[in-house]
């Protein structure tokens, strides 16, 4: 759900039910952001690593052959 935080206070009423379900949504949506980049970060350093060990490897080719 893509929602500003002004829709959302804007939208809600003055129904505390409504403040409740408000923030727990967007409790559920910043622990899903927090989840994405924790995998976003995962993998950028797999990709990192992968490429460092594809460049030893070079390297090491490199030696071997002169």
């Amino acid at each position: 759900m893509n929602f500003s935080l002004h829709e959302l206070r804007t939208q809600s009423g003055r129904g505390g039910n409504h403040e409740r379900q408000i923030g727990t949504m967007i409790a559920e949506e910043e622990e899903e952001h927090q989840s994405i980049e924790a995998r976003v970060k995962k993998l950028m350093d797999n990709l990192e690593g992968a490429i460092k060990r594809r460049m030893k490897g070079r390297d090491d080719e490199q030696k071997n052959a002169s």
